[in-house]
């Protein structure tokens, strides 16, 4: 699958750093539009794939496309 979905979305907020493999909660809050904590409770139940090191998530673009399309609905004919 393409990467269109984060790179889309990560072109227009400004506060997300394009070059980072590594993505925040915060920043993945930001492109999905949703809370940290709701980033964080995804995570914990395992619905986004992430990255822990030592404490700290880390999300991968590939893991937010991944997110994105198991919950895309396609359209009627």
């Amino acid at each position: 699958m393409e990467n269109r979905h984060i790179d889309s979305l990560s072109s227009s907020q400004a506060l997300v750093n394009p070059a980072s493999p590594l993505l925040t909660a915060t920043e993945v809050g930001r492109i999905l539009r949703l809370s940290k904590f709701s980033i964080y409770r995804k995570a914990g139940l395992r619905e986004i794939g992430h990255i822990r090191i030592g404490h700290k998530l880390f999300f991968l673009r590939e893991h937010i496309n991944e997110f994105l399309e198991k919950r895309r609905i396609a359209a009627k004919d």
